[in-house]
C-alpha cells in the first residue's frame, strides 16, 4: 500500500501519510513508530468522540527526548 500511494495516488489520508513517513524513517535507520487514536480539544472536560475525530500519526524516538510526534499531515 505504500508503493501505491508514494509512486502512484500521491492522495490519501493521515494513516497513509504516516505509516509511509514511519516505513521511509525506519528505512534510514530511524526509530518510528505509528500511532493513533481521536484528536479532542482538550481541557473540555468530558467529551463526546466521533469516527471523523480518529487520527494517525508518526512518533520517532530520540534517546534524551523519548518518542517525539510528528505529524505528517
Amino acid at each position: 500500500p505504500n508503493d501505491w500511494f508514494l509512486f502512484e495516488s500521491k492522495d490519501g489520508i493521515c494513516g497513509n501519510f504516516s505509516s509511509a513517513f514511519v516505513v521511509l524513517a525506519r528505512a534510514s535507520g530511524i526509530p518510528s513508530r505509528l500511532a493513533a487514536g481521536y484528536f479532542i480539544k482538550s481541557g473540555e472536560g468530558e467529551q463526546v468522540v466521533y469516527e471523523r475525530q480518529a487520527h494517525a500519526w508518526a512518533e520517532v524516538g530520540f534517546e534524551e527526548l523519548g518518542w517525539i510526534v510528528f505529524d505528517a499531515t
